[in-house]
């Protein structure tokens, strides 16, 4: 295997995170890179995995296969299994190149905060993100309000900041993937009869 993709674009599926990503994010992150990059740039997004896959494992093998994660970070984000096993893989794969230190403080993941931070975990803290908030509106009718225009300002800078932090990948090798912790049984408290 070798990089694939340029970004893992990491989300909680569902609600008004996975609506704002499919209607304004994505498109306009590729277009804003395509601008900025010296090649098209590759986005793995979960939309593109095909009926009859293997979910599972196409999820860690793009994910092994992207050179930076971009996290769209939300209180459901950090409740999900799986975005939380995507966001650790990368964060093991800095650690084993010993990407976030004092001397070289960059990683190789890119968050994005979607909402309110106050119940992001204790270890999110002293991760700075770029703040989306003013600028999360789901609805496909968003793209026709003068905020849009503020917001396609603001992927442009997220698309500066990433073609910067995609000069920077190290040389693709396998890479360990973080396996999602089981999830809660659904009727988990709920007594038995």
């Amino acid at each position: 295997m070798s990089y694939e993709y340029d970004i893992f674009l990491s989300y909680k599926r569902g609600g008004d995170v996975e609506d704002w990503v499919v209607n304004h994010f994505y498109d306009r992150l590729l277009r804003c890179l395509e601008g900025v990059m010296d090649r098209d740039p590759k986005i793995f997004i979960d939309k593109t995995i095909k009926t009859g896959s293997s979910w599972p494992d196409v999820l860690k093998n793009a994910l092994k296969s992207s050179r930076i994660l971009v996290s769209v970070w939300s209180p459901p984000y950090f409740r999900s299994p799986w975005c939380d096993a995507e966001w650790k893989s990368m964060l093991e794969r800095e650690r084993i190149k010993q990407l976030t230190s004092q001397q070289r403080p960059e990683g190789l993941v890119y968050p994005i905060r979607f909402s309110d931070g106050d119940t992001f975990p204790e270890e999110t803290k002293d991760i700075q993100f770029f703040c989306m908030q003013d600028w999360n509106y789901p609805a496909k009718v968003f793209a026709d309000t003068p905020g849009y225009i503020q917001f396609c300002d603001q992927v442009k800078e997220v698309a500066d900041e990433i073609k910067s932090m995609l000069a920077n990948v190290p040389e693709w090798q396998d890479w360990p993937i973080v396996e999602p912790s089981p999830a809660a049984p659904v009727n988990a408290g709920l007594p038995t009869l």
